[in-house]
């Protein structure tokens, strides 16, 4: 697991524009992202892949090749991420979906070109 889940650039550490509770579910379902992932390239018994033709997750077991459905965790907490990153207007956000580094990234929006 990284050891930070959601990465702030400088700008935003340094005004703390998230609340303290909105922050504890960023963190909350960044930890959900991360989990997901790591299932997703698969550990020694399962994997997680989707559907093709439904983009319906499965969790392919390793051992016997089954393959049985299971509920989207990152849909549901990238919805989640995405209500909680709208009461802040001047923040973007993006997912990263390597299990390898953190799978939230929070910056300051950039001012397009010519403003």
């Amino acid at each position: 697991m990284p050891t930070q889940l959601i990465i702030l650039d400088h700008e935003v550490q340094a005004a703390m524009e998230i609340t303290r509770a909105d922050m504890r579910q960023l963190v909350k379902n960044a930890q959900i992202l991360t989990a997901w992932n790591e299932l997703v390239c698969g550990t020694d018994a399962v994997c997680i892949e989707r559907d093709d033709t439904t983009d319906k997750p499965y969790i392919l077991s390793a051992h016997d090749g089954r393959r049985s459905p299971i509920p989207d965790r990152e849909t549901a907490a990238i919805a989640r991420v995405d209500a909680i990153m709208r009461r802040y207007p001047s923040l973007t956000y993006s997912v990263q979906r390597d299990p390898r580094g953190s799978p939230l990234h929070i910056s300051r929006q950039r001012a397009a070109q010519g403003e």
